[in-house]
């Protein structure tokens, strides 16, 4: 998970700041400068188990860190990571978020109309 956040950190960093953003900023060996570091160790701890051929790990390790860059990339999916981060930010005084309301966010629907919801300000 820190390794999805990791992710969604740095390409927030580079919107604010009119940066260009791409899978190339970003190498896996570099999250531990994110905070991905734990989730690193956890990764190479199930290649290890799962993968026998040590050669074969990196390449693994490649493919799994190039998802979260595909699926941020996508601008409908960027669109509903800024719609929930809204969400949280608006009721922060709440403990928890069911996973109904989240997903109702993601969709677009906090409101019961699917393109209705923006942020209250």
């Amino acid at each position: 998970m820190e390794t999805f956040q990791s992710r969604l950190t740095a390409r927030y960093v580079a919107l604010r700041d009119n940066e260009c953003f791409t899978k190339n900023l970003i190498t896996v060996h570099a999250l531990h400068y994110y905070g991905g570091q734990s989730d690193l160790d956890k990764v190479n701890d199930y290649l290890a188990h799962l993968i026998s051929d040590s050669n074969l790990h990196e390449a693994k390790l490649t493919e799994l860190f190039n998802k979260p860059f595909q699926f941020i990339e996508s601008p409908h999916h960027w669109k509903a990571i800024e719609r929930l981060a809204a969400y949280l930010l608006d009721n922060s005084t709440k403990t928890t978020v069911s996973s109904e309301e989240a997903m109702a966010v993601l969709d677009g629907d906090a409101n019961g109309d699917r393109n209705s919801w923006t942020r209250q300000t």
